[in-house]
């Protein structure tokens, strides 16, 4: 869908912040036997990929950000603000091409691909924006298990398009995948088949392979948002460099402990300003703090109550 976009259509990805998109790879096909993999060892409580007592690799909202390039804003998508009427809701499923019984990827995915130019009225122009954050949402950043589904959580970040770059949209990710780790080691406690996940599992596979010692195979590390650095080819290649002889993952060492990135969130390109990469800087980002850590995980459990 992203490459029949014209030059209008690009425009208004750039002006909510996720222009970064603009630059996504192909991934014809991603291995969901990894991705269970990497799931079944997230610690929910730490947030962090745990192979043993030894390598962990946290992750934080910053190193979504540092994967997508979309909005690490101040403004929490769950929080009170985006708590709207009913009349508002309506407002945002017409503007979107939301059905009142559903939200279906299809009836937005319809709104995006409609022609715009720069005579469409502002509430075109705004109902693209909608409906492009809901199809990022429901195939890449927070997809579900369902057909044709996305979750409705978020929409009230939606209601103003000129505020939806000012929300925290990595902190949401991380919320569903979470979630995902969640359900997926709760059905192997029960010997239960694991035959979905959801989730931004992606995300796991590219901070994952991203911060393992790879020697001449590791990706180039001044190329940003870190997802233009792991096409297909190079994601397959990895992991299977990754893997066990006797089956599994986890052969190789992890870089240190933390992120392998300095914390400059990567910033979202304005209206009509040209924002150049950021150049690479080999300081490491430290862990989060008690405090850091503590908010964080005060906003995944009252997520979990909603």
């Amino acid at each position: 869908i992203i490459k029949k976009f014209n030059a209008i259509k690009r425009q208004l990805v750039k002006e909510i912040g996720f222009g970064r998109l603009l630059e996504l790879p192909l991934w014809n096909s991603v291995s969901r036997i990894f991705s269970t993999w990497l799931l079944r060892h997230v610690d929910c409580i730490d947030l962090a990929i745990v192979m043993d007592s030894i390598r962990r690799l946290p992750f934080v909202p910053q190193d979504v950000n540092r994967v997508f390039g979309i909005p690490c804003g101040h403004r929490d998508v769950l929080g009170p603000e985006t708590k709207i009427s009913d009349a508002t809701m309506a407002y945002i499923r017409e503007q979107a091409g939301i059905s009142m019984t559903k939200i279906s990827l299809k009836d937005a995915e319809k709104i995006v691909l409609m022609d715009l130019s720069e005579e469409s009225t502002r509430l075109q122009k705004d109902a693209f924006k909608m409906a492009f954050v809901i199809i990022v949402m429901g195939h890449l950043l927070s997809p579900s298990t369902k057909y044709d589904h996305v979750n409705t959580d978020f929409l009230g970040a939606l209601r103003c398009s000129e505020e939806i770059g000012e929300y925290n949209w990595c902190a949401y990710v991380l919320k569903g995948i979470i979630e995902a780790a969640q359900k997926l080691q709760a059905d192997l406690s029960m010997n239960k088949v694991v035959s979905n996940i959801f989730g931004c599992h992606i995300f796991l596979q590219i901070h994952y392979l991203d911060n393992l010692l790879l020697g001449p195979l590791q990706p180039r590390k001044n190329i940003f948002p870190r997802m233009k650095a792991f096409p297909t080819e190079v994601l397959n290649k990895l992991i299977l460099a990754d893997a066990k002889p006797g089956g599994g993952y986890g052969a190789n060492s992890i870089r240190g402990v933390g992120s392998s990135f300095p914390t400059k969130v990567l910033p979202f390109v304005l209206p009509y300003q040209q924002t150049p990469e950021p150049a690479f800087q080999s300081t490491q980002q430290p862990c989060l703090n008690s405090s850091e850590k503590n908010t964080l995980l005060s906003a995944i459990q009252r997520w979990r109550m909603i």
